[in-house]
């Protein structure tokens, strides 16, 4: 980690997400980008032939004749989607980091999608993540997030 850089503070759910940059001695949250992800608020139905589909299945286990249903092992679209979210914004960061823009990075988001956030970064990403917050601030503007993550940055 490279002290002398800013932070960059990632703050996200599955349909939205926005960087800040803090730099060092500063509580001010800058704003890096902005990332609507519609996509992540469509439902499974909503996307039509794009979902998986439950699978009607014969055998001749104990009730022959009788199907069963199953679904297939397939994410379903909606964690498909907060994946590929999550891919982005990891991809980002990562960014940043290569560019020299930040030397340390904080996560902020929902346990669910800051689960995704971990799964998808790479080893770079992760020696460089300083804290993860596992809560929802997408709603916050600046100095709340401020107020709400001063213990973070530190």
């Amino acid at each position: 980690m490279q002290p002398h850089l800013p932070v960059w503070v990632l703050v996200a759910d599955a349909s939205r997400a926005r960087i800040f940059e803090v730099k060092i001695g500063s509580n001010a949250f800058e704003l890096v980008h902005d990332y609507p992800h519609p996509a992540s608020r469509l439902k499974d139905h909503d996307v039509g032939s794009d979902r998986p589909g439950r699978v009607s299945q014969s055998h001749a286990g104990p009730h022959p004749g009788k199907g069963s249903r199953s679904g297939t092992d397939e994410h379903s679209f909606k964690e498909t989607e907060h994946d590929h979210f999550a891919r982005e914004l990891c991809g980002e960061l990562t960014r940043g980091l290569n560019e020299h823009r930040c030397g340390r990075v904080v996560l902020v988001a929902n346990p669910e999608f800051l689960g995704h956030l971990r799964e998808v970064a790479d080893h770079n990403l992760t020696k460089h993540v300083s804290e993860g917050v596992a809560k929802d601030y997408t709603s916050l503007d600046p100095r709340e997030l401020a107020e709400r993550l001063r213990d973070h940055l530190a």
